[in-house]
């Protein structure tokens, strides 16, 4: 009787030193797995790219902030696409944010291109393009007709946190040739009535 306790006590502690043995390599694995995970993703986002379809912008225009963190992501190149259904007057801002707390770069991208692309019967066709260095500011303005148009941002994330940057464009309706005309007239007008005035005050 005393034999076959023994027995079941060590067959019990057996399972059961078996079984820990089960639930440590598990545990390992997991442990692995959730290390290595993160790299992985790290690594797939070292380089991102951004496709952003703002719509028909005609009335409304956009204002867009994009940020990256530094790591996972070293470089970016972003396309913002948008349509206008009539002729406009686009002024527009990016801003290349720089945010230094000491001597550190917080926030801060390197190598920044801005391309503005027009499309000429489904081709895409190279408009304009600057260079926007960290902490300063891009201001455009662009008469477009009617279309597709994208805007390509690519750079460098070398903050010691990342990154950051602002697109802003805002449309205004481009005056017929008859608001011109009728501007141009007023102007003459004006003109004429204050060199009456003159010769009047002269005599």
């Amino acid at each position: 009787m005393i034999t076959k306790m023994a027995e079941l006590q060590c067959l019990s502690l057996y399972l059961l030193i078996f079984t820990l043995n089960i639930g440590i390599k598990i545990m390992k694995t997991l442990i692995k797995t959730g290390l290595v995970a993160p790299f992985i993703l790290a690594t797939g986002m070292a380089n991102a790219a951004l496709v952003q379809n703002f719509g028909d912008v005609t009335t409304i225009g956009f204002d867009y902030v994009q940020s990256y963190n530094n790591p996972p992501t070293a470089t970016f190149d972003d396309q913002y696409e948008f349509q206008l259904s009539s002729l406009v007057n686009m002024d527009g801002l990016l801003g290349n944010i720089l945010q230094t707390v000491g001597q550190v770069d917080e926030l801060r991208i390197d190598n920044m291109v801005v391309d503005f692309y027009a499309d000429n019967a489904g081709s895409w066709v190279l408009a304009d393009s600057w260079n926007v260095a960290a902490g300063q500011d891009l201001i455009y303005h662009e008469v477009l007709g009617a279309g597709s148009y994208f805007i390509n941002i690519a750079g460098d994330v070398t903050g010691e946190i990342g990154g950051t940057y602002d697109l802003t464009g805002v449309t205004s309706a481009v005056p017929e040739p008859s608001t011109y005309a009728l501007m141009l007239g007023g102007l003459g007008l004006v003109g004429f009535m204050t060199a009456r005035r003159r010769k009047e005050n002269l005599a």
